[in-house]
């Protein structure tokens, strides 16, 4: 009994001594970070610009065309906002969560 008691007052102490650092809001978190709103049909020198040069550009699948290209930035942010969405599902109204927008951050 000694022993477990012991053992709690220890693991209080660790507990008391741990800093607690609550949830961070949205605007914390983007305090320190650069982010661009990404928007459909936007110029891609807009994105390149924003985030720099990306890390890898690899070159088109074999099927998807020339015309069409990919870029790929590692270590990056990004940030879905969602909301709820009234949708009819089996005869029923449900809520389900949509992203209305996205921004990529570095």
């Amino acid at each position: 009994m000694k022993h477990l008691i012991l053992f709690l007052i220890v693991l209080l102490a660790a507990a008391a001594c741990t800093p607690f650092s609550g949830p961070e809001t949205l605007g914390e978190f983007k305090n320190n970070i650069h982010c661009l709103e990404y928007k459909q049909g936007m110029p891609w020198n807009e994105i390149k610009n924003s985030l720099g040069t990306p890390e890898v550009t690899p070159i088109p699948q074999i099927d998807s065309g020339l015309s069409q290209n990919a870029r790929i930035y590692k270590g990056k942010t990004v940030i879905f906002y969602t909301k709820p969405q009234k949708i009819e599902k089996n005869g029923k109204m449900r809520f389900e969560e949509v992203v209305y927008k996205i921004e990529v951050c570095k």
